[in-house]
């Protein structure tokens, strides 16, 4: 049996595709997870994801195809497989911690690295000073111009909180519990 990126199993015991040709949900969700994970060409475009991996149950196909299963709006559009709401920071694909968020929730809680710079969340440099902004909705709002990137970074944090919290309330009933409780629980820090 080939294995899938080199860690997945398959091993026959539930479909991959409907009608021979179109790839199903489960199959192209447990394909991308391990893709993420263990290919080289994709950790090097995307680094963030260097130290994650999958449960052992995870890595197993029919095991993954029954949990997705199971979940409430796995199979909704515009939903994602995520890993690290409900254990903020966990860097493990398993059934314990992932849940399905739509990509408007996933999308507030992504952090871009890359493109922050040398200052925290939702700080950057003006002048002298520093300015705070966040994107609600794809638009970025104003926060303000601080002394310190502390109060700047304080104004982004209360923020960013309470969108997180908006959010929750707005998206209450296409949300797994532990996820709605995890968005309600959520602290914005500046590590983030």
């Amino acid at each position: 049996m080939k294995l899938v990126h080199g860690v997945g199993i398959n091993n026959r015991e539930r479909p991959t595709r409907m009608n021979g040709s179109e790839m199903l949900p489960e199959y192209r969700l447990w394909k991308g997870m391990l893709f993420r994970c263990y290919s080289k060409d994709k950790l090097e475009l995307n680094p963030s994801y260097k130290d994650c991996d999958v449960s052992i149950d995870f890595l197993q196909y029919h095991l993954f195809f029954d949990w997705c299963r199971k979940q409430k709006f796995f199979d909704k559009k515009d939903y994602c497989l995520d890993k690290d709401l409900i254990k903020k920071g966990n860097k493990t694909y398993s059934p314990e911690f992932c849940c399905f968020l739509p990509k408007a929730i996933n999308n507030i809680l992504t952090k871009s690295d890359c493109a922050r710079g040398e200052y925290p969340i939702g700080v950057s440099k003006k002048r002298d000073k520093y300015k705070a902004e966040i994107k609600i909705e794809g638009k970025k709002t104003w926060l303000g111009v601080f002394y310190s990137e502390i109060e700047a970074f304080s104004a982004y944090k209360t923020a960013k909180e309470e969108h997180i919290k908006n959010m929750a309330e707005k998206y209450r009933e296409m949300i797994d519990e532990r996820a709605y409780k995890a968005l309600l629980n959520y602290t914005v820090e500046i590590t983030d």
